[in-house]
Order: C-alpha cells, then structure tokens, then sequence
C-alpha cells in the first residue's frame, strides 16, 4: 500500500503538488488571521448596501477608509462643507466653545492668563459670525471640535462631489498635468503657507499620514481628491444671483446711526445659590451621645456631641459640647468640614444648611440622618427631586437605554488542557544532556557545624617599629599569603562540570514548564478550532431555522439550536449591555481588542451591538481570557423611562438646580420688562444697560475699540512696573518702596482687568444692538430682541440719523452685488448638496 501511494505521488507530483501548497497556504492564513471565520472569504448575503455614487457606506472596509480619509483632510482644514443643516450645529457649537473659553478664563487665576492672547481670542469670537463659510469650515476641521454629524455630513458631500466629478469627466484622476500640479500646489499653500516649502511638506504629510495609518504618498492623493472635490464645489458655491438696484438698496442700510438702548440679563447676574440638599436643625436639648450620620460619597462619617474632648475612632467624630448652642453648632459645623467631603456648609437660625460644591456631586444620593430628639433633619430636596425626575425620565441622561442581550459560547481552552506525565529518569537525562550548558551546579551551603564554645575576641596590637624583625616577619608573611592567595584564585577561575545529580530538581521543573507552556498552546489551537467548528455550523443550520420556523424567537428558542449548542459543548452566559455599558461589559469578558479595532477606536462589543434577527451570530470568532467566544443574538428592548431610584444624584440634583434658577431667572426677566416698560429703576444693580448715541455699526465698534485700547495701554504699564520689582526681588535688590508698591500695583492691574471684561461685555451688547436696529420699530416700546436659557436681551429704538448721500459709487454698488450673490450662493449650496445626497440614497 505505501508502495503504490509512493508511486502514485512521483507519477501526479506535478497536479498533486499545486493542490497541496495551496491546502497549506489557506490554512496558514486561516490560523494566522485571529478571529477570522471559515466563511469570512465569502459574500454575506445578509449584506444591505447603501450606495452613493459608487460607495457602499454599509461596507466596514470602504467606510473606514471614508472616515479616516476625511480625518486626514480635517487636519489639513481641506474637507468639503457639510450640508445646511450640520454645518449650522457645529456653527453654534463652535462659537458656545469659544464662549467657555472666554468665561473660563475670567475665573481662572488671572495671573496664569495671557491677557493677549485673551483679547485675540475676544476678537476672534467678535468677528465668527461674519466670516465665510469656508472660513469656519476650515477652523472648526482644524479644531477637532465637531460631531459625528459634522463629519458624515462632510464626507458624505465629498463623495456627491467626486461623483458629480466624475459623471463631468472633470479632472481625472488619471491625469498628471503641469498646469494642474500648480494648481493643487497653489491649494496647498492657501490651507497653509508652509506647505509651500517641500520640506515642510513632506514632513507634514508624514506626520499626519502616520497618525491615521497612511503613507505620505497616500496623503497627498487623499489631499488631491479633496481639492478635486472642492473645485466642483465652487461650481454651486457661485450659483448666487442679484440686481444692482438690491445692492443699493443694501447699501442704503448702512447709511443709518442710531439712538437705542438694550438691557441685557444673564443668570450669572443674579448670583442665585443653589437648593441645600438637607438643613439640620440642633435644639439647646443636645446631650452627650447626640450624634448625626452623614454618608456622603464614598464616605460614611458619624459626629456625636461629647461633653468632654475626645480623639476620632474609626469613622465616629466627636464634637464637644460647648457654653452656648451657637458655639456648639459652629463646632459641629467645623468637625464637618474638616473631613473635606466636598460640602459647603452655613449657619442660619440654629440650623446648618448643606450645600455640595458643583465640581463634587456624588452619583450615590447622600443621606443626613439623627435619631437623637436633639436634633432634626430636613431633607429639602427629595420630594422635588422626585418630581423632576417624572418629568424628565425619558431624558437621556434618566432613560433606560436600548440594551442587546445575547448570548456568550465560550470554548475555553482548559477544556482542550491536557497535561504530560511527569518526566522519568531517562527524559531527565535526555534532556540535561541536550541543555548541559545551560545549568550551573548550585552554591554551596554555609557549615552550620560551629563550635558553640566561642573564644573571646583577642585584645588590640601596639605598634612595632619599621626595622623590627617581626615586621619585616610580618612583610614577608603578607607576601606569601598574596601568592597563595592568587594561586588559589587561578585554580577557581576554571568552572568545575556540573553534574546531573545536582540539578535534578531543576531539569524537572524546566521539562514540566515546557510541557505546560505546549499544551496551553495546543489547547488554545484546539478551543479556536471548536469554535469555528461551531461556527460552520450554525451558519449551514441558519437558512434550515429561517424556512421551518416564522419568528425569530421560535428560531432561538428551537431544538435544533439547543442541541447544536449541546453538541458543541460551550459553555453558555447570557450578558445584556447598552452602548455605554460595552467597554467594561467587554473587560469583564475578557474580550481581546483587535488591531483593526484599536485604530478605528472601536469596542469589541459593537460587533454584538449589531446583530439583528437576520444576522443573529458574530461572523467570527474571538479571543478572549478563557478561550475563544462566538456570540448569538437573543434580543434587544429599546429606550425607555428610567427609574428614579437608579438615577445619578448628580444628574438629579444639576438638571434640577438650573431648571430651579432658570425659573427664578424667567420671572426677573418678566420683572425686569415690565420696569423697563414702566419706566422705574426697581432692578437696578442687575444686569447691564447699554446705549448707543447717533452711531452706526462701523461707529459703535471704534468707540470701544479706543476705550479697549486705552485700558490696555494703561495695563501694559502696569505689568512692565510690575515685571521690574519682581526681577529686582528675584536679584534681591529690590528696594523698600518697590515692595511697598508691588501690591498696590496688583490691585490696580486687577481693577483694570476688570474693567476690561465689563467692557468687552458692553462692546459686544453694543454691536448686536447696532446690528438689531434696522428691524427695531422707531420709537417703540421696550421689546425682547433675544432669549437664551442663560441670557435675555431687551432693546428700544428711539432715533434714526441718515449719515451719507443715497448716491453709491458703481464700484461699491459692484462689490455690494458680489457680497450679495456669495452670501445667497452659500445658502443654496447646502440645499442643493442634500438634494443629490437624497436622490443618489433613494435609488
């Protein structure tokens, strides 16, 4: 029989062996591909595509190269304008950024703020909403800060660009011209001057090439495309149209200055405090053992009042009892902030009120409690948190979110563990003779056979003289013992062999974790086996279940599938999670993170998120702590409303306090109009009143430009005065009236700093005001021009001034009609974009 095979192979070696090299090759990469399935080779027909222009945006491979080539151009400022709607939120999005950075730093330390950098930032925010389109796409792409929507949006744009491109046959990309090449070179250098250098260039497509996975080479293509793409953009971005009678006609809006007033109104005016979470009512009955709990956190804290002074035990506190019941409550009042809980505490009436600071709301609900008849807690907040929350509990921030149930076959590998037999002898030695230079014989153990009768110590030595015979004795002693001493140390110098017996302990334990190491491999080998094995399975029983059985659930709950999964011998966990849940549901698991995942920022629970009815198991298998895991979809519950007592109290008590002050905010605001519209002065002292006097736009922004120029001139002399002492101080040299005026110096650079944000809050009332007036009616009543949830403005137009000749030159009318067209050419840009999108996805 092996005689015939033998001749049978050398006869069809040349068929045969084709065959077999491709056998080897497939299972090679099959075993080297983790997580990889037997049918990952070939199509789903389960997949839905969602096609535009060409490109499956339901394709993971061609959806991942979209999104990381977008992020490619977004560091670039290169990507294509989002449709009218995005583009819109992440307009509003961008400039409230911009807005918390200017509050932020006001609170911060003023000495860590650049107070230039400040004022650019301010004039930046001032000049936003004016700028082009294109001009804000490229800032908000370089910023990072946008959506998700922002970015779909974007890409999905391109892609109608490329493909409206195409069916144009505009600038192939197969096509290498000069004339073009300068083109996109001249593209370059207006995203960034520096590209115009070569160097600089190269080295920034590879900087950013390297941060997505690209190559510089593949940058720059990625680049070209978007410039392709912004050319055709253009096309739509010039489509505006205008009459020279319109430009004059907006022309003659600007020939106006105005007499007006408003009033604006924030929430931070009205320095509201926040609700108490509990007050605590202390009688003058308090005895010795009178005590409150407080759980707050993570902290768990008893304080008990003690006639006598008392040391902490555990976690009890004691206050002693003092003269008054005012002392005694100022001292409960400091043994409580000692244990810096994160609690703003108050004194009114006898009582202590409780308030958490706004950076340290604890997610567990804090508890104030007292048995003592001394003593009595108030809880104020707990009726109204409960009301709150029934009227937000479908928020999301209180809604039970969507969550996928499935369930987890795991294969464990030590179910696949199988153990050699201890080595015998003959192994043993087998081994120690292969591996004889990787042992050393062990060191010798000390004697422990000492005499215990231990001779004292011998007495000290008086010094001889040099030319004594005991020391020239003592000289040549010294000598011999050096040469015995080297003879000695050459005779170590050469290892001695070491033998089997004296490491025989440690051959076994070297052959014993070898053979650990190879088996948990080839129990890892086998697990992954199974559960492909498994796999395979289940994807041939699929269209069997979808033809016997009418639902899914029937399908799922089927015999077939029960004693597939049986057969299969998994061991089965039923896991739910929600989307926010998947990361530590995935660290419970143990799930390994694939490569492809880690680039993309993707949980290893996503691929479960995305099972339906139709595709109810993972398409491959995946490594995880115990073994390897297949998941099978069981269901899903859709969004629903929370339940108060599983809300965060930090949700709970945050959503509540600004629906509190925006109440008390709604009703000042109501006050504040009615005095304005009355005429009295009840709410002065709140808010800001900003005038404007015969001043245009144009006006209105020099006026302050020149008060903010005079502040700063006058701080930047300051600051110099203030630089001089502290480097003379630093050379400690620094005189005595030098020190006495540096902190009269601060307080000064401090007002005028103030002064400066009082001011850049006038300018900016100012120059909404001055562009609000053309709708304003002449000489009406007080009425509400804006309303935000932290801000209402109120404004009054009184008079009207011409301050320039109807007549317009014809190259301002020219230019006026340019503005015009561009301004209606970017609205309709948008819409047109979302239309081919629309029409392209409907097909």
């Amino acid at each position: 029989m092996i005689t015939a095979l033998q001749n049978f192979i050398s006869k069809q070696s040349k068929f045969l062996f084709p065959i077999l090299l491709l056998v080897i090759v497939v299972s090679f990469v099959l075993y080297l591909s983790q997580g990889s399935s037997v049918f990952d080779l070939l199509p789903d027909p389960n997949h839905e595509k969602k096609e535009l222009y060409g490109v499956d945006l339901n394709d993971p491979d061609k959806r991942r190269v979209v999104t990381l080539s977008n992020r490619v151009a977004a560091n670039f400022g290169a990507i294509v304008t989002p449709t009218e709607e995005a583009m819109e939120k992440a307009d509003r999005q961008f400039l409230e950024n911009l807005q918390s950075q200017i509050q932020a730093a006001f609170q911060a330390n003023q000495e860590d703020v650049d107070r230039n950098a400040l004022q650019r930032l301010f004039g930046f925010m001032q000049q936003w909403p004016n700028l082009p389109k294109s001009i804000k796409v490229k800032e908000i792409a370089r910023s990072g800060l946008y959506d998700f929507e922002f970015s779909e949006s974007s890409a999905q744009s391109k892609i109608t660009l490329d493909g409206q491109a195409d069916n144009w046959g505009f600038l192939p990309l197969s096509v290498n011209h000069p004339k073009i090449n300068l083109h996109f070179d001249e593209f370059l250098r207006r995203l960034d001057p520096g590209l115009a250098n070569d160097e600089n260039r190269s080295r920034a497509m590879q900087l950013v090439g390297q941060r997505h996975g690209f190559s510089p080479r593949d940058t720059e293509t990625i680049l070209y495309s978007q410039f392709r793409a912004l050319e055709v953009d253009q096309t739509y971005s010039q489509g505006g149209l205008s009459l020279d009678q319109e430009a004059e006609l907006d022309l003659h809006g600007e020939q106006f200055a105005w007499d007006a007033e408003l009033f604006s109104l924030e929430v931070e005016d009205l320095d509201l405090d926040d609700p108490a979470i509990a007050v605590v009512q202390i009688s003058k009955e308090i005895v010795d053992g009178s005590s409150i709990a407080l759980s707050y956190g993570n902290q768990a804290t008893s304080f008990e009042f003690s006639s006598n002074d008392r040391d902490k035990n555990g976690t009890r506190r004691f206050v002693k009892i003092e003269a008054t019941i005012e002392d005694s409550i100022a001292a409960m009042k400091s043994a409580i902030e000692a244990e810096e809980l994160g609690l703003i505490l108050q004194i009114e009436n006898s009582s202590i009120f409780f308030y958490p600071q706004s950076d340290k709301v604890p997610t567990q609900k804090p508890s104030v409690t007292s048995e003592s008849s001394g003593i009595k807690i108030t809880e104020t907040l707990e009726e109204s948190l409960v009301e709150y929350h029934g009227e937000n509990k479908e928020d999301s921030a209180f809604a039970e979110p969507a969550r996928t149930y499935a369930t987890a076959l795991t294969f464990p590998s030590s179910d696949y563990m199988q153990l050699p037999p201890a080595p015998d002898e003959a192994r043993m030695l087998s081994y120690f003779e292969r591996n004889k230079d990787q042992f050393v014989p062990p060191v010798p153990l000390p004697d422990l056979n000492v005499s215990s009768e231990l001779e004292g110590a011998e007495g000290p030595l008086g010094e001889q003289e040099v030319n004594s015979t005991d020391s020239n004795q003592s000289v040549g002693a010294l000598e011999l013992d050096l040469l015995s001493e080297l003879a000695e140390d050459a005779n170590r110098s050469s290892i001695p062999a070491v033998t089997f017996e004296q490491v025989r302990d440690e051959v076994r334990k070297r052959i014993i974790e070898g053979d650990r190491i190879d088996a948990q491999r080839y129990a890892e080998t086998a697990a992954r086996d199974a559960a492909l094995a498994f796999l395979d399975a289940i994807n041939s029983l699929q269209d069997k279940l979808r033809n016997k059985y009418g639902s899914y659930q029937e399908r799922r709950n089927s015999t077939e599938l029960a004693d597939l999964i049986a057969l299969h011998k998994s061991k089965t966990r039923t896991i739910s999670f929600a989307e926010r849940d998947m990361s530590v549901q995935g660290a419970i698991l143990g799930l390994e993170t694939r490569d492809s995942e880690k680039r993309s920022g993707r949980q290893p629970l996503e691929e479960v998120n995305a099972l339906n009815e139709r595709n109810f198991f993972t398409r491959s298998v995946r490594k995880s702590r115990d073994g390897y895991v297949v998941f099978v979809y069981d269901r899903k519950t859709e969004s629903g409303p929370g339940e108060y007592l599983q809300a965060s109290f930090s949700d709970l008590y945050t959503g509540y306090t600004e629906k509190l002050h925006g109440e008390i905010f709604l009703e000042k605001a109501d006050e504040v109009l009615r005095s304005l519209t009355d005429g009295n002065s009840t709410f002065e002292g709140v808010g800001v009143r900003v005038s404007i006097s015969r001043k245009s736009d144009s006006g209105v922004r020099a006026e302050y430009d020149k008060k903010n120029g005079s502040l700063t001139r006058e701080l930047t002399k300051l600051q110099n005065e203030r630089t001089e002492i502290s480097d003379a101080e630093r050379e400690n040299n620094a005189t005595s009236d030098q020190l006495a005026k540096k902190e009269d110096l601060d307080n000064e650079i401090e007002k005028i700093r103030e002064e400066q944000a009082a001011l850049n809050r006038e300018r900016s009332l100012a120059v909404r005001l001055a562009d609000a007036c053309p709708s304003l009616v002449h000489q009406g009543p007080w009425e509400e021009l804006e309303r935000t949830g932290k801000e209402i403005l109120f404004a009054r137009l009184d008079g009207v001034y011409s301050i320039k000749p109807k007549v317009q030159g014809e190259d301002q009318v020219s230019n006026r009609v340019l503005d015009l067209e561009f301004a209606r050419a970017e609205r309709t840009r948008g819409k047109l974009i979302q239309d081919l999108i629309e029409k392209e996805l409907s097909r």
